[in-house]
């Protein structure tokens, strides 16, 4: 899977790229702070630079092993956010910044 996006929000969470993981799809990433997930879970790739983007989807697509062991990680690592998981963080931020 690609996340080629080129605005950083700093860290915040990604249902894509927790989809893509949770689906055990290996992700080429730029290099903006979603991509945490991808660097905790050594399920994807994270590129520095456009030809390196570049670079990194050709790798991929010529070595089956690296794409089978990374969508393994990313399964492993995507299992452990379920939609109720997710929810009940969303709820504990509203609750935060709604109750000041």
């Amino acid at each position: 899977a690609l996340y080629p996006r080129k605005v950083d929000f700093k860290g915040r969470l990604s249902i894509k790229i927790l989809e893509y993981l949770a689906c055990g799809v290996p992700v080429v990433s730029t290099q903006v702070g979603e991509a945490y997930m991808l660097r905790d879970s050594q399920a994807g790739l994270i590129a520095s630079t456009d030809h390196d983007f570049t670079a990194k989807i050709v790798s991929l697509l010529k070595n089956p092993a690296l794409r089978i062991k990374l969508g393994k990680k990313g399964k492993r690592y995507g299992s452990q956010f379920t939609w109720n998981s997710l929810a009940a963080s969303y709820s504990d931020i509203l609750n935060r910044y709604l109750h000041e």
